[in-house]
């Protein structure tokens, strides 16, 4: 049985860039009864504290609603939608709601999970929900 060695890796690809991940840009504002946060770029496990510090800034206020706008996320992984869900859990406790409007990606990754039902979803100008 033949048994790897640097010697049989196949030689590295020519001309392609290293893939560099798109930084998480995050941005809140408010204006009460309302909270917006404005997220864009890779939502993922080294991203998401940014996200979670974001959702503590914006649930400190006790949003009647949280607009939350991800129409500019690229990916999104488990530890992106375990902070959307957790965000979710937190409105209930005084009756708030959160307004989503996920890119396409995202919409993907709530309906694979199921989790597309715990959210109000808004959609993105041109594409239907």
């Amino acid at each position: 049985m033949p048994h790897a060695d640097s010697r049989h890796r196949p030689p590295a690809a020519e001309g392609l860039m290293p893939f560099e991940p798109a930084p998480l840009v995050v941005a809140v504002q408010s204006d009460p009864p309302d909270v917006w946060i404005r997220v864009g770029g890779e939502v993922d496990l080294d991203s998401v504290p940014r996200l979670r510090d974001a959702f503590d800034k914006a649930l400190a206020e006790r949003p009647e609603r949280l607009h939350l706008d991800m129409a500019a996320v690229e990916f999104c992984d488990s530890s992106g939608l375990n902070t959307l869900i957790l965000a979710c859990q937190r409105l209930a406790e005084w009756d708030g709601r959160m307004l989503l409007t996920p890119s396409r990606r995202v919409r993907r990754l709530l309906d694979l999970t199921g989790a597309a039902e715990l959210f109000t979803l808004d959609a993105v100008p041109g594409d239907p929900l």
